[in-house]
Formats: structure tokens, sequence, C-alpha cells
């Protein structure tokens, strides 16, 4: 008999509305697959996150609570991997949740029988009075051109595949945790948009994958303010600025052995911009203009052409158009800073 795999599941919590809490920790706590532990990791929460987290680690000792001072998701996220006894490592948002009960059992019953440093599924994005869909929907990955291929084969078929499919987003992996503790990966504290750094270093490392071939992830969108949400822009493309700096010097990216990771970082990188269209600030487009190949190193189409446009028209010209798809697009979460002009 084989034994069983242990996953940590990793939830760092600040201040988020109950019912997304608990929907959160519903979607884990109705897992099929018993052996796994949960690490709640409350970020200096000041509203009434700890007790609801207290409650349920009082009802099923596999939820574990730890309390620490705010020092952001990188931060609560790296305290957990330390702390972690599983053999694999699930994140999760607390105001995201799981779409199928048996996703942890399913992960389980492919690493059995891989045993793939990285496993990753696809998620459904849905916004604020939408109804998210229920069911999962299948993806255009195929798992036989994904498992015990080489790494640079099965992560080209997964970069050329649907952003939904694969995105940098760290909460869509399931992480063999040798993998982060032997290769000292860790989160960069202190900046927003730090799975595009984390994930690119999985991917540095990673020799083997695995895919779950479903949408079995919720991502719950906001609708901010306008002014905490031009904020939020601003910040995010500073922060992808440090990002890009920080692999670039660390890992010398350049390199010829790194072309899917190049790949893979020209999503953020388009990402970026777009939230300079939302919140334009000229000193960090001029801090970005540097990293502009990205675009053209990607194997997603719409990411290419939009490499093809700067290098015609410049940064500065995307960036306007961006912002024009931004104003009119009505999926779009992010808002546009009306007094700023491009």
């Amino acid at each position: 008999m084989k034994q069983q795999i242990k996953f940590s599941v990793i939830i760092p919590i600040y201040n988020v509305a109950e019912a997304y809490l608990r929907k959160c920790l519903d979607s884990v706590l109705k897992q099929t697959y018993a052996h796994i532990e949960v690490l709640l990791i409350i970020d200096g929460a000041t509203d009434g996150s700890a007790q609801v987290c207290k409650e349920y680690a009082e009802k099923d000792n596999r939820f574990l609570v730890f309390e620490r001072p705010n020092k952001g998701a990188g931060a609560a996220r790296n305290f957990a991997v330390e702390n972690a006894s599983g053999d694999y490592i699930f994140f999760v948002d607390s105001d995201d949740y799981w779409l199928d009960a048996q996703l942890v059992e399913k992960a389980a019953g492919l690493l059995m029988d891989s045993h793939a440093d990285l496993l990753s599924f696809g998620y459904i994005e849905f916004y604020k009075g939408e109804k998210c869909p229920i069911a999962s929907v299948p993806g255009d990955v195929v798992r036989t051109e994904i498992v015990d291929q080489t790494a640079t084969y099965a992560l080209t078929k997964l970069l050329g595949s649907a952003r939904s499919n694969f995105s940098s987003s760290i909460v869509t992996k399931c992480v063999k945790t040798k993998l982060i503790r032997e290769n000292g990966i860790r989160f960069l504290e202190g900046i927003n948009g730090e799975d595009a750094h984390y994930t690119a270093q999985l991917l540095i490392y990673a020799k083997s994958y695995d895919r779950l071939n479903e949408c079995s992830y919720a991502v719950r969108r906001h609708t901010a303010s306008t002014s905490r949400t031009v904020a939020n822009s601003r910040q995010v493309a500073n922060s992808m600025e440090k990002v890009f700096d920080d692999l670039f010097t660390k890992y010398n990216l350049h390199r010829a052995e790194y072309e899917q990771v190049l790949d893979f970082l020209a999503s953020p990188y388009l990402y970026a911009l777009g939230k300079l269209a939302a919140a334009y600030d000229r000193e960090v487009l001029k801090k970005l203009t540097g990293y502009a190949f990205l675009l053209k190193c990607s194997s997603r189409r719409y990411v290419k052409l939009t490499g093809m446009f700067a290098e015609w028209f410049g940064l500065e010209r995307l960036v306007a158009v961006l912002r024009i798809y931004l104003i009119h697009s009505r999926k779009s979460h992010v808002k546009i800073e009306k007094k700023t002009e491009v």
C-alpha cells in the first residue's frame, strides 16, 4: 500500500468579509481527502477574522491558526511554508474558494502517479453581482502532453494555453514542498503582485509538471472605489518593476535556458502596463521600458501582438490604447483615473 501524500493548505488572512472567509474555509473543510493541514495566518487582522478562524480550528484540528503582526500576504505565506508539514502545498486567498470538493483528492491521485514538482489547474473569475459557474469547465491542456514530458516541453504547452489554464497566480498551483525549500524560493515581501515573482522561481527550478484539466478555483474580483483602485493600480505597476529587477538580477534570465521563463513573464508585464493605463505614472513607465522585449517572448498571440504594437508605435502609445480598452470594457474591474491623461 502506497503512503498517502499529505497536503498543506496555506491561507493568509487580513480583514476579509466574514461571508467570504466562511465560504473559503468551508470549501476546504468539505474536501473529501482527509490527509491535509490548513495553516490560517492571521496577518494582523483587526476585524473578526481571527475569531472565525478559531471557530473552524475548534471543530477540526487540521485547521491551525497563527496570529502575526501585519506584514503582508508574502510574509504570511513565507512563514506558513516554513511551518508546513505537508509533502505538497496549496495556496488559497481568503476571499476566493475551491469549486470542487474533490480537488485535493484528485490532485493526490495524479501526484501519486507522477510525483511532479508542480501541478496546475484552471480557475474561473467572477465579479460582484455575477453568479460564479458551479460546474468545473474542462481546459484545453491535455494531461498526457504535460506529465512524464521534459520540463521544457510541458511548460511550452502550458504557456501556450489560455490564461485561465495557466497564469502567474500561485493559487492555481500545487507545489512540492521540497522544491520550495531546497531552492530557497520565497515571496518578495512588502510588494503588491508577488505571485509572478514566486511562480517564475518555481518555473526556473521545476523539473516535472502535472495537470488537473479542470477549472477548480473561483477567483472573486472586487470593484473598489475609484480612488482606492487607482492607488492600488499604481502600487502594483511599481511593484512589478521590482519583481523584474529582482529576477533578472538574481537569475540572469537573458540566458537561452530561460526562454520559457521569459515567455511566462510576458503576461505579468502586460498586466503591469494595464495597471499603468488605469493610473498613469511616467516614472514607473520609464522603469518598465527596459523590459518591453518580454512582450515579444510570449507564445500567447494577443501578448505578442501588443509587443509588435509597442515596437511600431512606442510603449506610451500602447498604454494609451490599453486605457481606452479599460474604459470601455464592461468586464474590467479596474477603475480609470479620470483626471490624468496619458
